[in-house]
Order: structure tokens, then sequence, then C-alpha cells
């Protein structure tokens, strides 16, 4: 069964978070982009109040704008840690992000490859060439994501055949899949059968949009419709 996971700016939107709705709890600043971090203080904070059956998950930005001071202040319980590469076509980005997966490594934090399906608004890698790259250097979970947030969603960029194809792919190597990128709760009904692992959002279980507040209701209809259709999407 598709898993959910839920993007959360702080312990506020933790606090109304559904006991029981989510796999993993994403901590991330919307208004800061798409992978936009929020700040250490918050990290703490919901770090600290995490219900025990849910993993931390952090957005971390963009690599191309890391400080990789940042990395002592990654509390102990994060379970995944996402940085997109946003900005790095043509720029030698592999050996940076080899080196911050190993750094994350020892504190048991995994790095998640995002692959951004609109690579071509900001010059992040070929797709493609990021499949091989997550195949050759035995990466553990992808996440396929959208950089650009303006209306348009993963659907948008790739049709159901492409996204049925690359968690296929990820499948065949045993490679986690998770998928993300404006979708919708009516998006996420068309994507049924693709046997994606989790489905990433934050939009779809806000009031307006994915920078409005958090609704408890909305998080829990998701939750009983993965569990009804035995979903696989973002």
């Amino acid at each position: 069964m598709t898993e959910l996971l839920v993007s959360i700016r702080s312990t506020d939107e933790l606090a109304v978070l559904p006991q029981n709705s989510v796999a993993i709890v994403d901590v991330k600043e919307p208004s800061a982009g798409s992978l936009g971090p929020a700040s250490p203080d918050q990290w703490r904070l919901i770090a600290t109040k995490i219900d025990d059956d849910s993993d931390l998950s952090l957005a971390l930005g963009e690599l191309s704008a890391f400080d990789p001071k940042i990395i002592g202040q990654i509390p102990i319980r994060t379970r995944f840690a996402k940085i997109g590469l946003a900005g790095m076509t043509g720029k030698c980005w592999s050996e940076s992000w080899l080196q911050l997966r190993s750094a994350l490594c020892e504190s048991k934090t995994e790095l998640v490859l995002v692959v951004y399906a609109d690579a071509e608004l900001c010059q992040a890698p070929n797709p493609d060439d990021l499949l091989k790259f997550a195949i050759e250097n035995r990466c553990e979970t992808v996440l396929v994501d959208t950089y650009v947030k303006s209306g348009r969603s993963l659907l948008d960029h790739w049709s159901n055949d492409e996204i049925k194809n690359w968690v296929s792919k990820l499948h065949e190597h045993g490679i986690v899949s998770v998928l993300a990128g404006s979708l919708s709760q009516e998006s996420i009904e068309s994507l049924r059968d693709l046997d994606v692992d989790y489905v990433a959002v934050r939009g779809a279980v806000c009031d307006e949009n994915r920078s409005g507040d958090l609704v408890p209701q909305r998080v829990r209809n998701l939750t009983r419709l993965l569990k009804q259709n035995s979903l696989a999407v973002d």
C-alpha cells in the first residue's frame, strides 16, 4: 500500500496533524521554494514532539546554496533529508552530493535523491541521468518532484505511462519511490495502479494553496483514499 508523507512548517501544524495519519512527517518552509528549509529551531522542536510511529524528514533546500555547517544542527531523530539540484546542469554536483550523503549517514540520516520533472525550467540535471546515477550509486530512495510551484503539477510534465515506467525502473533496482509535485487528491486518484511507495503532499492538504494552513480533515481524507485504493503516488 502506498503510504503518505505530509510536509509541515511548524509545531503548530504538527499539533493539528491527525494522529497515526502519516508515515513520514516532512519539515519545510513552503514560502521558500519547493524544498525550502525551515529553521533549525523548528527542526529541533518538531523532532521532540513527533509521534514515534512517524519518521522525520527534512528539506534542506538546494545543493547550490547549502551550507555544510548546518549538518551539525540536524536532529538525531531525522530519518530522511532531501536536497534539490536546481542550477546544477553542466556542473560537477555528484561529488558534493555523495559527500553530503556520507556525512548524513554518520547520524543514520538517509539523503534522498531529488529528481525535478521540470528540470528544464530550473537547470537541474536530466531525470534519465539521475536515474542512472541512483542505480550506480545505490541510492535507497528517489523523490520525483517539481521545482516550479505555479499551479502546474507533476502530471503536466510527465504522463501516467512515463511515471509508471519510472517507478518500475526504480523498483527493479530496489529503490524506494516517492512522488510529489503539486498533486491534488483528484490527481492521486488518477494514478491508482502505479505501485509507488510514498505520496508526498503539501498543497493537497492545505486551505487555498501550499502556503496556507494545514487542514486536518484533508489529511484524513487522503489517508482514507490511499488505504481504500492501495494506491501508489503524489
